[in-house]
């Protein structure tokens, strides 16, 4: 789970956001601690919401090659071709 910058560096968990809230790690053990914390509180009286990272995309942008796959897939899925995706890439209001 750890952030890329976009020349391949890693980067070191330094400081706060240093999350990658894309990684289907992170979202996989964000649910694990998030049913945890909800069985544990769900009948305590002083507790009536659990809110987790309510302050995302203030960090990093992520350059991983995970990321990148991802992306690349999401791409695909919404524009299927290379042609596709440069048509609509290249049209800018009324001109190509």
């Amino acid at each position: 789970m750890s952030i890329w910058s976009a020349d391949g560096t890693r980067l070191p968990p330094a400081e706060r956001y240093m999350d990658n809230i894309s990684d289907p790690g992170y979202v996989r053990e964000l649910g694990i601690m998030a049913d945890a914390l909800t069985q544990h509180y769900a009948h305590h009286r002083a507790v009536i919401a659990i809110g987790y990272n309510n302050e995302i995309g203030n960090g990093f942008m992520s350059y991983s090659e995970a990321d990148r796959q991802r992306f690349i897939a999401w791409l695909k899925e919404k524009y299927g071709t290379i042609e596709d995706l440069i048509s609509v890439a290249t049209q800018r209001w009324s001109r190509r």
